[in-house]
């Protein structure tokens, strides 16, 4: 793994090829680094041997492979389960991405029920002659993921500075009116392979709240 230390004079690195997850994870996180990290990260980055970049190079290639093997699969694995109709009922409902990704959520694992949700309409237009209407208020989360969740982050972080703790757990509440909807779309759809909005909104909450307050979100044992 590589080790970065910050002293007076700058950043000293000392050189070791890293593991698959530790580059991923370097490369994911570049984004929320502050400006002056940046720097000093594409510095020092840039100043490594050559076989060092072309190995970051190949594991990103490798990542997008397998992120579109995975794409395959799921679409593979939904069309087994002939999803027809239940693509052809959900598509009468006025859902964003992470609304329909979520009746899928357990045919396969490796990516967000956003990510889902695209495929299945892709899958659906291309392949079924089924097209999911645009929707600029989803009818399910009233949009949640797009326009509120980042309010609701912000807000626990608030109150979180006023707690000691080293491991959290999130618990939500939806509306009498959001669960009414839920039940509508199952009704309709069924209920094989879903998950529900509440454990959707619970996981990307505490997704966000560890990366804002670098403490673990533990299911278990919080």
């Amino acid at each position: 793994h590589p080790k970065l230390s910050l002293d007076k004079q700058g950043c000293k690195i000392d050189y070791a090829i890293p593991c698959i997850e530790c580059v991923y994870s370097v490369i994911c996180q570049l984004h929320s680094l502050n400006n002056f990290f940046k720097l000093v990260f594409i510095k020092h980055f840039l100043s490594l041997r050559i076989h060092f970049i072309l190995y970051i190079l190949i594991i990103a290639s490798e990542f997008m492979q397998l992120k579109e093997k995975g794409a395959e699969k799921f679409l593979r694995d939904a069309e087994k389960k002939n999803t027809r109709e239940k693509i052809s009922e959900l598509s009468r409902f006025d859902l964003c991405a992470n609304c329909i990704g979520r009746q899928f959520a357990m045919i396969s694992t490796g990516m967000t029920n956003k990510q889902r949700g695209e495929l299945i309409k892709k899958f659906a237009e291309d392949n079924l002659g089924i097209t999911f209407p645009a929707v600029e208020s989803c009818g399910l989360c009233k949009n949640f993921f797009e326009t509120s969740i980042e309010k609701v982050v912000e807000n626990a972080s608030k109150k979180l500075k006023e707690v000691e703790f080293k491991t959290f757990l999130i618990g939500s509440v939806i509306s009498d009116d959001m669960a009414r909807r839920e039940e509508e779309v199952w009704e309709k759809s069924g209920i094989e392979d879903v998950e529900r909005l509440k454990s959707e909104i619970n996981r990307e909450v505490g997704k966000r709240l560890e990366k804002i307050t670098r403490r673990k979100f533990d299911r278990k044992n919080p």
